[in-house]
């Protein structure tokens, strides 16, 4: 079990937060109980009328898992739904809400987390209509801290058991448009984002901090989820009913820090970054999801290590598209993989190159591979997930891939390559590839001779690496540059260059 509560539910009280004519509390009170019921949630409160205000009095909202191994529960104390002149209705929520969540362990036992959701002038207005509702909200901070976190039924200590998360000088809105569907146009903008996490085992000297945050963070996105009663945490059912969500965060100065003591060593890094940007999307098409950091640098030390790590980056990031859905045609999937601009600090080279023979220029490492093919059973579907594990089930069939982009540079070889393999599917087995890749290398006899002098590849493992390239690829047309055309047939036959080596 997932210790989730569903978000939406925080949501819709505490971010889901522009005139036309006069909207009434008790159509907004009407909108957050058709949110929570559509998700699955059950909530109860007591609700009282006095001239242009709608007092709501214990609240809570409850959740529980499709497996009934963990739940999770939010209460307001008080909440005022005020009706102003200009026709829009003013949103007043507690300074502070308790929050707990619970799930099963991997002991058959019962894991128990205890916290505070807390607001400092937090203002919410709603105008529009039921159908078109607009929330627009700005906050001095919203923050959701630990206050207790049982394992198994032992109180961990909460000097070394806590978690914090804050945002600072926030505002955002939220356009809620109700047809078939209910659509939320969001955007949230925070000055500050900070996080604390530490977690350590009880009567022990382990323990693991991380902290971090971001400045200038923003997000803009979209979402659509179904009217009727669906739960949250049944993302399978979610998806069957029509869910989706599209949206960006970016950010700047970055940065983050984490320390792990174990029983005999110790861990600790540093890692900051000028800007980056994280984009999900996920829906009956499938997820897609991309994350990239620019100008990172990291210093990184642990025992064992007998000098500190330090390397930088220009730009690194991943790129993920994959298929959720079992299909009976092919959909597409992609990976994507960047480092740009990797350097080394003068003090790791040292290590294994102390006289500078090798070029010291920023590596480059590129991988963008795309490809259709289809699962065998639904991905996020808890019972059906659980067969993927089978070896005597095929969970996914590729039909093809296609080799975009590969490109490695380092210490002066720069190696390129692109290509494409169709896969017959139909004999049974592993599946047979047909297609080819073309590969370019330039000066890579010139770093073998490097590596060779600084001793890092002996002589006879250079002359066995000579004769291979030799066999695999043919000269360019320019110095110390070798191309390759590596193909596979319908056959299974493999050739380098027309000449068939298998």
């Amino acid at each position: 079990m997932r210790l989730t509560f569903a978000t939406p539910a925080v949501l819709a009280i505490f971010a889901a937060p522009v005139a036309w004519a006069d909207l009434t509390a008790e159509e907004v009170w009407k909108d957050w109980q058709s949110n929570f019921t559509s998700f699955g949630y059950t909530y109860s409160a007591n609700e009282e009328r006095s001239g242009n205000q709608l007092t709501l009095t214990n609240l809570i909202v409850s959740s529980t898992s499709p497996e009934n191994d963990g739940s999770a529960q939010i209460a307001l104390d008080r909440i005022v739904l005020t009706e102003q002149s200009d026709g829009s209705v003013s949103v007043s929520l507690p300074a502070v809400s308790p929050l707990v969540m619970t799930s099963d362990t991997e002991t058959g036992g019962l894991a128990t987390v205890k916290m505070n959701v807390a607001q400092d002038g937090l203002r919410i207005t709603a105008t529009g209509t039921p159908a078109n509702l607009q929330y627009a909200y700005t906050a001095n901070r919203m923050a959701i801290t630990s206050t207790e976190i049982e394992m198994d039924g032992q109180i961990l200590p909460a000097d070394t058991n806590n978690f914090e998360a804050r945002l600072d000088e926030l505002s955002g809105t939220s356009n809620i448009l109700l047809d078939t569907m209910r659509r939320n146009a969001q955007s949230l903008e925070a000055a500050e984002f900070e996080y604390n996490f530490s977690i350590g085992e009880p009567d022990s000297s382990e323990q693991v901090d991380l902290t971090g945050g971001a400045a200038n963070l923003q997000f803009n996105g979209t979402s659509a989820s179904p009217l009727e009663v669906v739960q949250a945490e049944n993302m399978s059912s979610m998806l069957d009913a029509g869910f989706a969500v599209d949206g960006m965060f970016t950010f700047q100065d970055g940065k983050s820090q984490i320390t792990a003591v174990g029983e005999d060593e110790r861990f600790a890094g540093s890692f900051t970054s000028t800007s980056g940007d994280l984009k999900v999307t996920m829906g009956e098409s499938g997820l897609t999801y991309a994350i990239s950091q620019n100008a990172l640098n990291a210093q990184i030390a642990a025992d064992g290590i007998p000098v500190p790590v330090e390397f930088s980056v220009g730009e690194a990031g991943v790129d993920l598209k994959m298929p959720l859905r079992k299909s009976e045609t092919a959909q597409d999937f992609g990976l994507g993989l960047r480092l740009d601009g990797f350097a080394m600090s003068d003090i790791l080279w040292g290590l294994f190159d102390p006289a500078a023979q090798l070029p010291r220029d920023p590596a480059t490492v590129i991988a963008e591979i795309a490809g259709k093919g289809r699962l065998l059973f639904d991905f996020l579907d808890p019972e059906a997930a659980s067969l993927s594990g089978n070896p005597d089930i095929t969970p996914a069939e590729v039909e093809s891939v296609d080799i975009n982009r590969v490109q490695i540079s380092v210490a002066g070889a720069d190696l390129t390559g692109n290509g494409a393999f169709r896969f017959d599917n139909s004999a049974g087995g592993a599946p047979r590839p047909v297609g080819g890749v073309d590969l370019m290398l330039v000066g890579g006899n010139a770093l073998l001779d490097k590596l060779v002098a600084i001793g890092i590849v002996p002589q006879e493992q250079a002359t066995g690496v000579r004769m291979m390239m030799g066999l695999l690829a043919v000269p360019g047309a320019a110095p110390d540059t070798l191309n390759s055309r590596i193909e596979i047939n319908d056959q299974g036959h493999i050739s380098a260059n027309g000449q068939r080596i298998q």
